[in-house]
């Protein structure tokens, strides 16, 4: 009997070690999530300003452009 119980013992001791270490590596695992989210986020607000930045560059420069056309009409006239 006393062999079984040591067998138990032994059994329920590396449970516990494999269900700790089960543990320890979801929580690294939700860290690594957490901070890819973060960067996920930063990048789509980068990307965003980007694009308002690139959308407004290329509408001033039309407009400059549409300007310049009438001030070459208005010339002819």
């Amino acid at each position: 009997m006393a062999s079984s119980e040591v067998a138990r013992h032994l059994l329920q001791a590396k449970f516990e070690h494999l269900k700790r270490l089960h543990q320890e590596e979801r929580m690294k695992l939700e860290e690594k999530r957490r901070l890819l989210e973060e960067e996920i986020i930063a990048f789509s607000k980068k990307k965003a300003t980007s694009e308002i930045f690139h959308s407004q560059s290329f509408l001033a420069t039309g407009s400059n452009l549409r300007k310049d056309k009438d001030r070459k009409n208005s010339n002819f006239l």
